[in-house]
């Protein structure tokens, strides 16, 4: 049974437009860190980022909210303004 919602979690996110994979314009939160060609690296750094991100990427980063207190940190690696990472 696993196998097959993983399956179906899979086939949703392959079906979502490129529209739905990418950063919002107006999104606050974000904080530039490096840009190499085609890539670009940004600092997760408020809770709407990380429920975008969540929602976007269909993982529990959303959760980690308080950990912005402490001294963890979280990026967003884009490719082309898709969102293709989350890095801890």
């Amino acid at each position: 049974q696993a196998f097959e919602h993983a399956e179906l979690w899979v086939k949703e996110l392959n079906s979502k437009g490129s529209s739905e994979l990418v950063r919002a314009a107006d999104e606050t939160g974000l904080v530039p860190v490096l840009a190499h060609g085609e890539f670009k690296w940004y600092r997760l750094t408020d809770q709407e980022c990380l429920s975008r991100e969540g929602d976007v990427m269909g993982h529990c980063v959303a959760s980690y909210g308080m950990m912005l207190k402490k001294a963890t940190q979280l990026y967003t690696v884009l490719e082309m303004d898709r969102i293709i990472h989350t890095l801890h």
